[in-house]
């Protein structure tokens, strides 16, 4: 009994001293110290065997005054736990019997956890015929990214903006995209992965055929009961949908208008009292990126609100609101409700007496109608609203 006591005694010296290192004249280095995985709060790591070791030691430290970690292993290999995820160790190993050192401290290398990938996504942010952009946010930690089609790897990068190229032309593609830590190694410890549809463009198109000024414009002439215009356009039928841009005079947007579809879109009250150039561009999907033809030419639309037709004795007086940005107001006239219009006028006031229309004086018990219509400049050009604010009166 007491031989056993004094045995285990010994063991258990052995154990405590194990820290002690008396380090060998001839001791060798640990050598083929790799890492084997990497988890987001820990690593795996072996080495060579060395020969009539008792214990190895292993010592994980941040930078060069930062001591992160210390543990001992009885085989060639051990699992590390309790680390930061998203970050980078040196690690050096040593092996030792009893009190002495058996094999100093390994060259150091990099071991690294994966990223944290609470919040992480990626989006199309570039597409051709061939290749595809994709854009990753929210890895903190993440200096690598793997990306997969099913479980092939077809493209990697070492920044967040990661390009896939080789591809067909006019295909969707759904890639998982890794994120991931590699340390100098060569250990890539990869996290979760987001995953991002992607459809690549028709063989070569680069861009989408920009709308022409005859294919699209404002549905309604004339302002109707609840102030609002349907614009449209047509020939792009291939299209997912359209944007409208209104600007002013000077070239300052005041309002941006999208349709998912090629249906018409409905603008309110914008229009009244303002006169605006405006334009439009399709586009189509690929993936969650959208891809924008060029801008088409610049059109023009406003009209007056407010307006009124009061008799004043043998004449008409019409009277409207000013239109921001207007330079000038025609006036057309008829006997008819939606023909035989002629030009009254161009004045600069906001009003004008009529007292003829179609060069006869103005009858009691006959209904006049008339087009009120605004004018601007852009530039040197002149500019006419394509929408007129109608108007009927009598004596």
């Amino acid at each position: 009994m007491k031989r056993w006591t004094k045995f285990l005694g010994l063991v258990m010296m052995a154990f405590v001293l194990s820290f002690a290192f008396k380090t060998g004249a001839s001791a060798a280095k640990v050598t083929g110290v790799t890492q084997t995985k990497g988890e987001r709060n820990s690593i795996a790591i072996k080495w060579k065997e060395v020969s009539g070791a008792f214990q190895y030691q292993y010592t994980l430290t941040e930078s060069v005054t930062k001591e992160v970690k210390k543990g001992e292993s009885f085989s060639p290999s051990t699992v590390v736990y309790n680390l930061s995820p998203g970050k980078t160790y040196l690690l050096t190993v040593m092996a030792h019997s009893g009190g002495d050192i058996l094999a100093s401290a390994s060259d150091a290398i990099e071991v690294t956890t994966a990223p944290e990938t609470k919040g992480y996504s990626v989006s199309q942010s570039n597409v051709t015929a061939k290749t595809v952009t994709m854009t990753a946010v929210g890895a903190d930690g993440a200096n690598y990214y793997v990306v997969r089609n099913g479980s092939e790897v077809v493209a990697h990068s070492d920044s967040a903006t990661i390009k896939v190229t080789g591809l067909k032309p006019n295909t969707s593609y759904e890639f998982n995209v890794f994120a991931a830590r590699r340390s100098a190694a060569g250990f890539v410890a990869e996290g979760s992965f987001s995953t991002c549809s992607v459809k690549t463009l028709d063989a070569g198109s680069a861009a989408l055929t920009t709308p022409k000024a005859s294919e699209f414009g404002v549905s309604e002439k004339s302002v109707n009961s609840s102030n609002s215009y349907t614009f449209f356009v047509k020939g792009a039928e291939d299209a997912d949908g359209y944007e409208l841009q209104f600007q002013d005079m000077n070239g300052k947007v005041k309002k941006t208008e999208n349709t998912t579809s090629m249906n018409p879109v409905s603008v309110r009250s914008l229009i009244n009292g303002n006169f605006y150039k405006y334009r439009v561009r399709t586009y189509v999907y690929y993936g969650t990126l959208k891809k924008y033809s060029g801008w088409s030419a610049f059109k023009y639309i406003g009209t007056v609100k407010k307006a009124s037709a009061k008799r004043a004795g043998n004449a008409l007086k019409l009277s409207w609101g000013a239109v921001s940005g207007a330079k000038s107001y025609v006036i057309y006239a008829s006997v008819k409700k939606n023909s035989g219009f002629k030009k009254l006028s161009s004045v600069t006031a906001k009003s004008l007496k009529v007292t003829k229309v179609g060069g006869k004086a103005l009858k009691k018990g006959t209904k006049y109608y008339f087009r009120i219509f605004v004018n601007s400049k852009d530039g040197k050009k002149a500019a006419k609203s394509s929408v007129y604010k109608a108007l009927t009166g009598s004596l």
